[in-house]
């Protein structure tokens, strides 16, 4: 049974405690994102994993979700990896399970583009896997690493204007196992939860700063 893409966004917000730690580590990423947003009223986000399949593609599509559902403008999420092997399956699945409608934009079996949508869609997310570099990604960046096999050497991304680790447990680990619903829908649930905590927050400092 699918869900309402808004009614889980809020479920999360409500469901999932965020430890004091990670709170801490989205509070810096919202500094920077803030600090950047008034010095230029526009910001990317690149959110970064090697194989750019699982969590740094939850966080771009989550993260772009918060973004239109606070109202924020001339900000967006991108993703990126190391190497391109493509949107994993599972991603697909348990994103279209709460919502997402997934467009095929450009086919290819090995990676094929899509366009996400959603109830009161402003702007469609093009997903695919691809390099930190790729033409989409606009920069300059705000680098958030999402697993802890990228280097600690922000030099390694093009145009990097901060870099931050915002480690996620991979999901990969559990693909052919019993528990792999399970844990697909527990880290999209965390990640939807923490884009509404880092989004809802600079959303209302910016409103502060009378800019939106």
């Amino acid at each position: 049974m699918k869900v309402n893409t808004e009614n889980f966004f809020r479920i999360s917000q409500n469901d999932i405690e965020i430890t004091n730690d990670r709170k801490e580590t989205l509070n810096d990423i919202a500094k920077a994102v803030l600090d950047e947003y008034l010095r230029n009223e526009r910001v990317n986000l690149n959110f970064i994993c090697s194989h750019n399949s699982r969590r740094s593609q939850f966080a771009q599509i989550w993260g772009n979700y918060a973004i239109n559902f606070f109202s924020i403008p001339n900000m967006e999420c991108f993703s990126g990896g190391t190497v391109v092997t493509a949107l994993h399956r599972n991603t697909v699945k348990t994103l279209k399970e709460v919502g997402f409608r997934f467009d095929v934009k450009t086919f290819n079996h090995q990676n094929p583009e899509y366009l996400i949508s959603y109830q009161d869609c402003k702007k469609p997310i093009l997903a695919y896997s691809k390099l930190i570099e790729d033409q989409n990604n606009k920069s300059p960046y705000i680098a958030i690493t999402t697993c802890n096999s990228i280097e600690k050497n922000c030099p390694l991304f093009t145009d990097c204007l901060a870099y931050f680790q915002l480690p996620y447990t991979d999901p990969k680990n559990y693909d052919y196992t019993a528990l792999k619903n399970e844990k697909y829908n527990e880290l999209n649930m965390n990640i939807a939860s923490e884009m509404a905590f880092l989004f809802g927050y600079i959303a209302s400092k910016i409103k502060s700063y009378q800019l939106l």
